[in-house]
């Protein structure tokens, strides 16, 4: 449960613009299968690269994600290891789902606020998406929906980078966080991706609180629902547009680099 909301918690924190400098601090909750967890993630982007350090119930994850590599790179400093996935092969999977597949919306709710400073406008969201499944699996025929509020501005750095960078996520086929997980939940790995790339036409998302539920008929999506609700939330406390180093997003040397 643990890497699961940990997970959660990376991918929301790593829905960042990458054509510019940007270093953002946020907060995130994750709440799944009754248990809740709390984090603190800071992310460097610069270009098509982004590094995420999440601090998760105590525990430390260092992620790099590279876009025009197709590599995702999880650090372990204690250990000096690497681990490299390739997204490429993932991508192949989540293409299995094509956008016609997907219903979303991004629609105005009339609220404001300021977040970290900025003057930030609501939307409501809701992507729907089928899950992962060839025809008579459990799964087949089960719709995986992501919904809730999100505040953005488009006068938080980076912002107009922003839907830049998710247009290329999209043209490429990518998706955000770990491949690993990616795989085993491709309707929401490409749920996620769609849902921040329509929000990043409004603005850059400083504040969220989506759902992750489960629509369908059968035992399995029974059984979905009644495990409950998957809960993101995620509130960014500073923005900057201070030069990012380019080392941060290689493999510090004398790593020892294993290939997944």
């Amino acid at each position: 449960m643990r890497r699961v909301l940990g997970t959660l918690t990376i991918c929301l924190a790593l829905a960042v613009p990458a054509g510019a400098q940007v270093t953002l601090t946020s907060t995130s909750t994750g709440k799944a299968l009754g248990m809740q967890g709390d984090g603190q993630v800071v992310t460097y982007v610069k270009g098509n690269k982004s590094r995420a350090e999440a601090t998760f119930r105590g525990k430390k994850t260092i992620t790099i994600t590279d876009l025009d590599a197709r590599q995702f790179i999880q650090l372990n400093p204690d250990k000096r290891e690497a681990e490299v996935s390739d997204m490429g092969e993932v991508s192949t999977e989540l293409a299995k789902i094509g956008l016609d597949d997907i219903t979303a919306s991004v629609t105005p709710n009339g609220q404001t606020k300021t977040i970290a400073g900025f003057e930030a406008t609501g939307y409501d969201v809701k992507i729907a998406v089928p899950m992962s499944g060839e025809q008579g699996s459990p799964m087949a025929g089960m719709r995986v929906v992501i919904s809730g509020p999100v505040f953005v501005s488009k006068d938080a750095p980076g912002a107009a980078d922003y839907a830049a960078y998710f247009a290329t996520m999209a043209e490429r086929g990518l998706f955000l966080g770990d491949p690993r997980a990616a795989k085993a939940q491709a309707g929401n790995a490409r749920g996620m991706a769609q849902a921040y790339k329509l929000m990043a036409d409004a603005g850059l998302p400083l504040e969220s609180v989506l759902s992750i539920s489960f629509e369908g008929e059968g035992m399995m999506a029974a059984m979905m629902r009644k495990m409950g609700n998957t809960t993101l939330s995620n509130t960014v406390t500073t923005v900057s547009d201070a030069p990012i180093a380019d080392d941060m997003f290689t493999v510090p040397a004398g790593y020892k680099v294993k290939k997944k």
